[in-house]
């Protein structure tokens, strides 16, 4: 009898160690998510970056908007120009015409401003 109980005692025991850890894991997960959307401080490699009379700032290929929680990571303007294109684009070609691709998001250069402005999607 004292066998049984000492392997259900066991059990119970394991089972509630695989609980507390998964539970760690998914705050982890949670916490981790939650810093890709917001970013408490601005850093000084944020470029600002104006469309249509609003302010954004752009790093690294994403594109923030101000609030007061902090700096929020938003869907990419259209209109928005940069310099440079992100580390890890491609280059697609969609109607004879070549575009840029990063995290979804589609750039078409312009070769006389020498910029890649955000576009929609190309139908």
């Amino acid at each position: 009898m004292k066998k049984k109980i000492f392997r259900f005692t066991g059990l119970i025991a394991v089972f509630l160690l695989a609980f507390v850890v998964l539970a760690n894991a998914q705050r982890r997960d949670d916490k981790e998510r939650g810093r890709e959307k917001r970013i408490e401080a601005r850093h000084d490699d944020y470029r600002d970056i104006s469309v249509r009379d609003r302010h954004y700032f752009y790093r690294e290929g994403y594109f923030y908007d101000k609030r007061h929680e902090g700096y929020v990571k938003i869907a990419a303007p259209i209109g928005a120009r940069i310099d440079v294109l992100p580390h890890g684009y491609r280059m697609v070609k969609i109607h004879r015409a070549n575009y840029y691709k990063f995290g979804g998001v589609y750039y078409k250069f312009l070769p006389r401003e020498k910029v890649y402005e955000v576009v929609e999607f190309p139908r």
